[in-house]
């Protein structure tokens, strides 16, 4: 009787279950975004996204296949069956991850990163992440001998059941790729995204700043604080940037014919089990992960010595720190006093917020209710006036929907209120009742203005700027008489500083150079604008006239970086957000005494490029890869078989056996548990 009951318990889920999907499994329901999903197949990928990405459908399933074709090569190792790769445009940030949990997933977010992190590169982000995040695929995916026989057996669902048998064999099943450190995951990806893209984390003069000042004032950290959970600066981002480091020793020292090591370690891991992770570098280098990470560090100084050696050629320019040492300042704008200075960030291990100085009495003060998500993701702006602040922050607006929101509050006083909703807006500038911004929809980014009463409301914006596939937007801010604005435009190859009317027409470049420009800021007088500006290897102050042609000049060096200049109300100082071993501090500059006499010292990219496969510089000119037709994707109708698990557990009233197994869709936003 028992049985017949257990038996029918069953069937009343089968057929709940079935029920659900005839009744829920309507068109592009179910699914883990708001929204129509499409599902399609290329060679190795299946991919999920969103109907408004279609277009751009063709670009990601040439960068997955392009991919396949050359990290398979490099790290030794192809999937048993395909990638699932979801794209989404979800959130108003570049983003991305990765699993082989139940199976090989990855996920891009289609928006391009902000201006300023260390993952902002214009033109080739999408591509970036996609071999970021399939290098993490396959250096956890591979595994041989005894782990892979179970693990082909019980699939990989994770832990079914929490007694003793199911816990065994999650352990014995793991692939040690999955279990190894974070620093070394990442550190793997990011070597991939350089080698095989570029210019990436490890030619990146953001990151090169961030290991520099540490090298400067003796913090660089050792592998033991090389951690995405590390409660100093510079916080996650440990993991990110150390990993990268000490792969990229492995790769700089240890060639073996021309071609990279780095495959070399990725595929003696997978060969062997996942204890004494330490150890398993030995057969591709002869050393030990704890001897390649020493070494990387050694060399890390070494190498940041010789470039101080050369920027300390010319003085470097006074910066002050004005902000504790545990806090993080960025964004900073003057009020109409010049007394008080607005700025986003916060002490260690808090949410940022947007907070108060008082330049005469050296304090901060935070502003009630004005909560951020984080400091990089808030841009700040002042009304012509100074009397009104404007700023955005990520916020959530439904199901896996971040989205960048605008606010405001009266400079002085008062408590915040919400401008727009549904612009997507970053980088907001303001001037009488008009707003321009930065929007990233659907992968492109366009620069629009709209009605401040109006915005968030596409139906009143006019696009001032469309950028095509791989261009990027940034800070836009008007000119004095608020009849132009200068903003950045910028590509794989260069950024622009540019200004156009704004009747949209007059765009023109007021500076064309290599590496980045970021954050234009017009001075009081309306005829000239100060910028941040990569050139020499260095994030430093620039100034060029407003009339086209003119030639720009530097303003600061320094060693470590300024960001965000703004002007004081009479053109006097310069607010910036400085970089030292610490993280970012709010410093205050005299504008009348900047200015080095000759051109600045630089330092330039010393990444060692090696050729880690055969294909490398063929594979892009290969024919684009087939699509098979795209269908309407539901999540119900998906759901596949994804592992099972004996179990045991025994009490005081007897001994239990039985299996369970999971289901789900290649989302995982459908489970279920039998």
């Amino acid at each position: 009787m028992a049985v017949l009951m257990r038996a029918g318990n069953y069937i009343r889920t089968l057929v709940t279950w079935a029920a659900f999907v005839i009744l829920f499994g309507a068109r592009g329901r179910a699914t883990p975004v708001a929204g129509v999903l499409h599902r399609a197949e290329s060679e190795n990928f299946v991919y999920i996204h969103q109907r408004a990405l279609a277009p751009q459908l063709p670009l990601l399933v040439k960068h997955c296949e392009d991919a396949h074709a050359l990290l398979t090569a490099a790290l030794r190792w192809k999937p048993r069956e395909k990638t699932v790769v979801m794209f989404f445009d979800s959130e108003d940030t570049h983003n991305g991850w990765a699993t082989v949990y139940p199976g090989p997933r990855m996920m891009i977010y289609a928006a391009d990163s902000p201006p300023g992190s260390t993952i902002y590169e214009p033109g080739r982000h999408l591509r970036r992440t996609v071999f970021h995040e399939y290098a993490h695929v396959l250096q956890m995916d591979a595994q041989y001998g005894f782990d892979a026989v179970l693990s082909s057996i019980f699939g990989r669902a994770g832990l079914l059941s929490a007694d003793p048998i199911s816990i065994a064999i999650l352990f014995m099943s793991v692939p040690p790729g999955a279990v190894a450190p974070d620093w070394y995951q990442e550190g793997i990806s990011i070597w991939a995204e350089t080698e095989l893209v570029g210019p990436g984390r490890g030619r990146s003069t953001m990151v090169d700043m961030v290991m520099r000042m540490a090298a400067a004032e003796g913090r660089l950290l050792p592998a033991n604080r090389w951690s995405l959970y590390s409660p100093e600066w510079p916080y996650g981002n440990s993991a990110y940037l150390y990993g990268m480091k000490a792969v990229e020793h492995v790769h700089d020292n240890y060639p073996k014919e021309g071609r990279s090591s780095v495959g070399d370690v990725v595929d003696c891991l997978a060969h062997s089990f996942w204890f004494n992770f330490n150890k398993r570098s030995r057969p591709a280098t002869g050393k030990t992960w704890s001897d390649l990470s020493r070494e990387a560090i050694d060399a890390e100084n070494a190498r940041q010595a010789a470039r101080i050696k050369t920027l300390s050629a010319l003085p470097f320019t006074s910066v002050n720190r004005l902000t504790p040492a545990a806090f993080i300042a960025l964004s900073p704008r003057f009020d109409a006093s010049g007394r008080h200075i607005y700025l986003s960030g916060g002490p260690e291990e808090a949410r940022s917020c947007i907070y108060r100085f008082d330049t005469a009495r050296r304090k901060l003060k935070r502003l009630r209710g004005a909560k951020t998500t984080h400091a990089s993701y808030t841009d700040l702006a002042m009304t012509p006036g100074r009397d009104r602040l404007y700023y955005t922050r990520l916020d959530v607006q439904g199901r896996e929907c971040v989205r960048s929101e605008v606010y405001t509050l009266r400079a002085g006083s008062g408590r915040p209120r919400r401008v727009a909703r549904k612009g997507r807006y970053r980088a907001p500038a303001v001037s009488g009742d008009a707003l321009v911004a930065v929007t990233h929809r659907a992968g492109k980014a366009s620069l629009v203005a709209v009605p401040l009463r109006r915005a968030g409301n596409p139906e009143y914006e006019r696009t001032l700027v469309a950028a095509k596939q791989g261009e990027a937007l940034a800070h836009p801010v008007y000119t004095k008489d608020g009849a132009s604005v200068v903003y950045v435009w910028a590509d794989e190859e260069r950024s622009q500083l540019r200004r156009v009317d704004m009747s949209g027409e007059g765009n023109r470049a007021l500076v064309d150079w290599p590496g980045k420009i970021l954050s234009p800021a017009i001075h009081p007088s309306g005829d000239r604008v100060v910028f941040v500006s990569d050139k020499n290897g260095v994030y430093n102050l620039y100034e060029v006239r407003l009339d086209a042609g003119a030639e720009p000049r530097a303003l600061t060096h320094v060693l470590g970086g300024v960001f965000s200049p703004d002007f004081s109300p009479d053109g006097s100082r310069i607010a910036v957000a400085a970089y030292d071993s610490r993280g970012y501090y709010l410093a205050i500059l005299e504008y009348e005494k900047l200015g080095p006499d000759r051109a600045l010292p630089a330092v330039a990219d010393d990444w060692k490029s090696l050729a880690p496969s055969a294909d490398v510089g063929k594979v892009e000119d290969r024919t684009p890869p087939a699509l098979m037709p795209s269908d309407d994707y539901n999540s119900l109708l998906e759901i596949g078989f994804d592992g099972w698990s004996p179990w045991v557990v025994a009490s005081g009233d007897g001994v239990g056996a039985g299996v369970v197994g999971m289901f789900s869709d290649p989302t995982d936003f459908q489970q279920l548990y039998v």
